[in-house]
C-alpha cells in the first residue's frame, strides 16, 4: 500500500485501526519528499528527523481526535514558533519566528506532525512562485511550468504526494490559483471562519478583509476535516469575533446554480469554456442550472480589486520591501509588481473613498445574487498552467487573476474543484462560491460531486488523475 497515495480521511482510518503508525505515514510523506524535491524545490524549511521523532511521540501517546499523527506544512507566510519564516524575502532570510500561526497551534493541538514550511513568492505578490532565498518551485506535471502563486511551493508537493495537504493563505487568489495549476482542491474560507492571526507582516486592514489562511488537498472530504480543525473564533484575530460555525444545509439535491463558463475581462482557453459546459450540463439531472449574464459583475470586481491593489501606486509596499529587504535585492516578481501599479498615479483620498463605497455596493450585489441561487460556478482561471515566466506579463497576470479578484472582495467562501483536462493535457478548476460563512454548506456540495454518482464525478476523477513527471 503507497500510504502517499491516500487522503488524509484514510490515513487517520489506518492510524486509528492500528493499521499503519503515525511514524510509518511521516517517513513514507518524507521519503516521497526525498525523491521529488530536487526536481519541484517546494519544501523550503524541514527537519526530517525532528519529524520523525515527533511522530514516533504521537504513537506512544493516547490518540485526542481523527487528527492524530497526521502530517502536514504550512506556506512560508505563517509563523511556526523556532523555524526560519521568510515570506521569499531577503530581508528576512534569518528571521526566525518567536510565535507560531493560530493554524498552527490548532493543529499541532489536534496531534499533527509538522513537516516544513512550502516556497512562496516574495510577500506572495505573483503567480510564479520563485523568490531570491529559495529560488523557483517547478509544477510536477510540466517541470517547465509554473504551480502558480502565491501557494505554489505547497500545491506542487501535494500533487507529486509529498503532503496529503498543505495550509497556504489567498489574498487575490493564492490558494486558488495553484490548485488550478495542479488540479487539487482548495478553500478559501468564509472572512472570519478561521483565523489568520501570526500571517507574517500582519494580515489587518484592507488586507485583513482580503486574505484568507486557505489550505488544499487532493478531496473535498479532506479540506472539511482540516476546516473543523483549524476553524473557529481567535482572540488574536478580530474578525472572528461572533462568526459561529453554521451546520451544512441537509438539501444537496435540487440546488440553485448560476454556471459562468467565461467573461469577456478574461475570456478562458476554448477547453476551458467547453469543459465548464460540460460539467454545467453533467449538474442538470440533479440540480437547476441557469447561465445569466454575470459579466459587469467580473468586471466591476477586477475593476475594484485593480483599484485597491495600486490606490497609492505601490508607495507602501515599496516602502516596506526597502525597509526589510532593500530595493536592490527584491525578486524580478516583486520588481515587477512594483513596476506594474508604480505606472499609475496615486489617488487622492477622496477617490479612494469612491472606491471603498464601490466596494461596499459589489459585496451587496454578491450577497443578494445568493437570494436567487445557492452556488455560483465559474472558471478558478481562464488558463491552465502557465510556462516560467509566462506570468512576468502585465496583460497575462491581471487575466489570470480575474476570476478570484472579485471574490476576495466579498465575505463569501469559494471552493476550487478539478473540472477537466485542457490544453497540453494539463488539468484545470472551477470556482464554486457560496453566500457568505456557508462553508459547511459549500464543502458538503463539492464533496457530493467528487463522491456522488453524476457525471461530474468522473470530470473531476479524469482531472484528478493527470499523472505527474517526477518521483
Amino acid at each position: 500500500m503507497d500510504l502517499c497515495n491516500l487522503d488524509l480521511v484514510a490515513l487517520s482510518a489506518l492510524i486509528a485501526r492500528g493499521e499503519a503508525t503515525s511514524r510509518e505515514v511521516v517517513g513514507a510523506h518524507l521519503d516521497r519528499l526525498e525523491a521529488v524535491e530536487p526536481a519541484i524545490n517546494g519544501m523550503v524549511q524541514q527537519r526530517p528527523e525532528w519529524s520523525r521523532d515527533l511522530a514516533a511521540d504521537r504513537d506512544q501517546a493516547p490518540s485526542s481526535g481523527p487528527f492524530w499523527g497526521l502530517p502536514y506544512a504550512v506556506k512560508d507566510c505563517l509563523e511556526v514558533d523556532g523555524w526560519i519564516t521568510t515570506f521569499g524575502t531577503k530581508g528576512y532570510a534569518d528571521h526566525i519566528s518567536e510565535l507560531s500561526a493560530t493554524v498552527v497551534k490548532r493543529l499541532d493541538a489536534a496531534g499533527g506532525v509538522f513537516l516544513g514550511l512550502t516556497n512562496a513568492p516574495e510577500l506572495g505578490t505573483s503567480i510564479e512562485t520563485d523568490n531570491l532565498i529559495y529560488g523557483r518551485t517547478n509544477n510536477p506535471i510540466d517541470l517547465d511550468r509554473t504551480p502558480g502563486g502565491s501557494t505554489g511551493g505547497g500545491a506542487a508537493l501535494v500533487k507529486a504526494g509529498a503532503l496529503p495537504f498543505v495550509i497556504g493563505s489567498d489574498f487575490g487568489g493564492g490558494s486558488r490559483n495553484t490548485a488550478n495549476c495542479c488540479g487539487l482542491f482548495a478553500h478559501r474560507p468564509s472572512l472570519g471562519r478561521v483565523s489568520a492571526a501570526g500571517y507574517l507582516f500582519g494580515c489587518s486592514g484592507m488586507k485583513g478583509q482580503m486574505c484568507r489562511v486557505a489550505p488544499l488537498a487532493r478531496s473535498v472530504r479532506d479540506l472539511e476535516m482540516v476546516f473543523q480543525v483549524i476553524g473557529g473564533s481567535d482572540p488574536d484575530d478580530p474578525k472572528t469575533d461572533g462568526v459561529a460555525a453554521r451546520p451544512a444545509a441537509p438539501r444537496q439535491n435540487g440546488a440553485r446554480i448560476a454556471l459562468v463558463s467565461g467573461s469577456p475581462a478574461a475570456p478562458p482557453e476554448p477547453e476551458i469554456v467547453e469543459a465548464i459546459k460540460t460539467f454545467g450540463a453533467a449538474l442538470e439531472p440533479m440540480h437547476h442550472v441557469e447561465t445569466p449574464d454575470l459579466d459587469s459583475l467580473f468586471a466591476e470586481g477586477g475593476d475594484i480589486a485593480y483599484g485597491l491593489f495600486s490606490a497609492d501606486a505601490g508607495h507602501l509596499l515599496r516602502q516596506a520591501v526597502e525597509t526589510v529587504t532593500g530595493l536592490d535585492a527584491m525578486s524580478p516578481s516583486m520588481a515587477f509588481w512594483l513596476e506594474s501599479v508604480g505606472k499609475l498615479q496615486e489617488r487622492p483620498a477622496s477617490d479612494f473613498i469612491v472606491l471603498m463605497s464601490r466596494w461596499e455596493a459589489f459585496r451587496l450585489t454578491v450577497n443578494r445574487l445568493f437570494e436567487t441561487y445557492d452556488f455560483l460556478i465559474c472558471p478558478a482561471a481562464p488558463t491552465v498552467a502557465p510556462r516560467h515566466g509566462e506570468t512576468l506579463d502585465e496583460g497575462f497576470f491581471w487575466r489570470a487573476i480575474a476570476y478570484t479578484t472579485p471574490f476576495s472582495l466579498t465575505a463569501s467562501p469559494v471552493l476550487v474543484v478539478p473540472a477537466g483536462i485542457g490544453r497540453d493535457g494539463l488539468p484545470f478548476c472551477l470556482q464554486i462560491v457560496a453566500p457568505s460563512w456557508a462553508d459547511e454548506t459549500l464543502l458538503a456540495f463539492g464533496r457530493s460531486l467528487q463522491e456522488g454518482e453524476g457525471e461530474a464525478r468522473g470530470l473531476i476523477e479524469r482531472a484528478l488523475a493527470v499523472p505527474v513527471q517526477v518521483g
